[in-house]
């Protein structure tokens, strides 16, 4: 996934705490369960060292989250919570905590934090609704309303001078759908949309991606019709999007895994695994997609940038720089790459990577050697 919702992290220090949970709510007890779990979570986090202020700022985030329903997810340090969203784990689980020097993204990365840019546009033959999601979120709405009129042909077909309105009607729909299309190009190129999800009549749905630039009318997806056959609203169009977003998100995994394995199967010196290898491409700023396996618990030396990790201490002496901390390699690596500007996602489970990690490159390199990742060993 596109990291760019976590880069805001980068501006802060740690300590941070990392907090995950999913308790059911429609049980007689739900309120106690809230309490408890609240009160586990404290405990945690007080016996893995956090202070009273890291506790005061994330209790009314947590209690706020435990009420809504599905994994969440809470990344806070002592001056705000800085990340509050839906998570891809624990599923009805015990609660996970960390603090650490570094947040633990890893469990977001399944969550809503993962949707990309997209626009729904709800079309018809006088304008158009357009809505524009932004960083996993509804960021502003807009109604756009054509110059075309008149824009319904006569009721009586026998009318003198018919043929000339009727030509006129189309005409001011053309004039309409093609100022929705040059809106909607505007803003999908404004925000990078991934997706265009359009709702309306069928042939006022063609007529609108007809008129827009074929890189944009490929990532159309049209929604199914609302009750009175025209737009449809946000609230009926959720669970629509929701599916064809996730269905995209993991047919995009499988693609991502498939390349992985023919760029490494062929040795082109665009995919590498292990950590010895991915830690170099990570300080080298080479890497696109950072791929996830089952990490453990290993860990890496950091330097005294995000992006200075290292396997070992001689590599970190070779740049110049002193260990500063050992940190988990899944919370080091992952943020070395959000630092980076490169993506993020879990590898599928039919592909191995050496030392649970690999990542496609920016750019070909040979010279990353591979290693055996297991010079430093994790102290928790």
């Amino acid at each position: 996934m596109d990291t760019t919702p976590f880069r805001p992290l980068l501006g802060h220090h740690g300590p941070f705490a990392s907090v995950y949970f999913d308790i059911a709510l429609n049980v007689p007890d739900g309120q106690e369960r809230m309490d408890a779990t609240w009160q586990d979570i404290r405990r945690d986090l007080l016996h893995q060292g956090a202070d009273n202020t890291i506790i005061a700022t994330l209790e009314p985030a947590v209690r706020q989250q435990l009420s809504l329903a599905g994994p969440r997810g809470l990344i806070t340090s002592a001056d705000a919570v800085h990340i509050a969203a839906a998570a891809g784990y624990p599923r009805s689980g015990l609660p996970l905590t960390r603090v650490s020097q570094l947040p633990y993204v890893l469990p977001l990365m399944n969550g809503d934090l993962w949707h990309p840019n997209y626009l729904l546009v709800a079309v018809d033959r006088e304008g158009a609704e357009l809505t524009v999601h932004q960083n996993h979120r509804r960021v502003r709405r807009e109604t756009l309303q054509g110059d075309g009129y008149p824009v319904h042909k006569a009721a009586t077909a026998g009318w003198n001078g018919y043929g000339d309105f009727q030509h006129n009607v189309e005409e001011a729909v053309r004039i309409n759908v093609r100022a929705v299309a040059a809106r909607v190009t505007e803003l999908a190129d404004e925000i990078g949309a991934a997706v265009i999800f359009v709702s309306g009549q069928v042939r006022t749905r063609a007529e609108m991606t007809a008129e827009l630039p074929k890189r944009l009318a490929a990532s159309v997806v049209a929604l199914p019709s609302g009750t009175s056959g025209q737009r449809l609203s946000d609230h009926d169009a959720h669970e629509f999007i929701e599916e064809v977003l996730r269905t995209r998100h993991t047919t995009e995994m499988h693609q991502l895994t498939e390349t992985f394995a023919q760029e490494r199967g062929n040795q082109s010196g665009r995919a590498v695994d292990g950590l010895r290898s991915v830690c170099a491409a990570l300080r080298d700023g080479n890497v696109d997609t950072l791929l996830i396996g089952d990490l453990g618990a290993a860990a890496v030396l950091l330097g005294t940038g995000p992006t200075t990790v290292a396997t070992d201490a001689d590599t970190l002496s070779d740049l110049g720089q002193a260990p500063s901390a050992v940190a988990r390699a899944d919370e080091a690596l992952p943020f070395a790459a959000i630092a980076g500007r490169s993506a993020i996602a879990y590898a599928t489970r039919d592909l191995t990577l050496t030392d649970g990690v690999g990542a496609l490159l920016r750019h070909r390199a040979m010279e990353y050697a591979p290693g055996d990742g297991h010079a430093v060993e994790a102290r928790r």
